[in-house]
């Protein structure tokens, strides 16, 4: 390890680093992990586990509802899909469309769970019952790539390690 990589980790200082590779860790985990390995300025190798992201889906807020009123139906259709009232969460957000050209912005809610799995049964259900949804694909193999967009994590470019644990691993990568 370099004095200067030293110097940064022991003062928490911000770390760059390129990511080469990413993937998402669902398997065996209670919540979703998004897995980013890459080479730090130095050279050596880097995997970064970014943690405590909650999936989301976004329900768009017909014109003969009100945001609350679709809270409460959407509540019913989640408690009994996922068999528990804890295991979501909801957020008014005011977003464009992604079809066609809108020149307001429309209101959604923010449908936040706990974890993929339960992110797919309950988008599934919500979708039975007819409500429109965005964010919403069901096919989890670029679900990382949403992930990153939202968080604002750079795939192609060096991005910022900041707010961090970390551990030198055996195959003398770090781990963060």
């Amino acid at each position: 390890m370099t004095n200067v990589l030293r110097q940064s980790l022991s003062g928490k200082q911000p770390i760059h680093f390129m990511p080469t590779e990413v993937s998402d860790d669902i398997e065996g985990y209670s919540s979703y992990i998004l897995r980013i390995t890459g080479s730090l300025i130095n050279g050596q190798k880097v995997v970064v586990n970014i943690t405590g992201i909650q999936p989301f889906f976004d329900v768009e807020v017909p014109e003969n509802h009100s945001p609350s009123s679709l809270k409460t139906i959407l509540a019913c259709i989640l408690s009994v899909t996922l068999k528990n009232t804890t295991k979501f969460g909801f957020e008014d957000i005011r977003t464009f469309p992604l079809q066609r050209y809108h020149i307001e912005k429309k209101a959604y809610i923010r449908v936040r769970i706990w974890n993929h799995f339960d992110q797919y049964n309950a988008l599934k259900a919500v979708r039975k019952v007819g409500i429109h949804t965005a964010s919403n694909d069901l096919n989890c193999q670029y679900y990382y790539r949403k992930v990153a967009h939202e968080e604002r994590l750079p795939l192609s470019s060096w991005a910022v390690l900041s707010n961090y644990l970390y551990e030198f691993t055996s195959d003398s990568a770090y781990l963060f």
